[in-house]
């Protein structure tokens, strides 16, 4: 039973490795961003948008930079 678990967790890693459609990989280097300004109070902030989804805020801390 336990050999049979096995073989079949083999032989669907297999398939998905073969039935998938590799997409174009996207890198860093090939993302350019068109950083926007924010001012809130006496501070200056910078962001940009990146990307599809439900919206995601990255906070950085000290000696942390927003590059891609």
């Amino acid at each position: 039973m336990r050999d049979d678990f096995f073989k079949l967790r083999f032989i669907a890693a297999i398939a998905a490795t073969l039935f998938t459609v590799p997409g174009t990989p996207i890198r860093a280097a090939d993302f350019k961003p068109d950083v926007k300004y924010a001012q809130v109070g006496d501070v200056k902030l910078a962001y940009y948008t990146r990307g599809e989804g439900r919206p995601l805020v990255m906070i950085n801390g000290f000696v942390s930079t927003m590059s891609p």
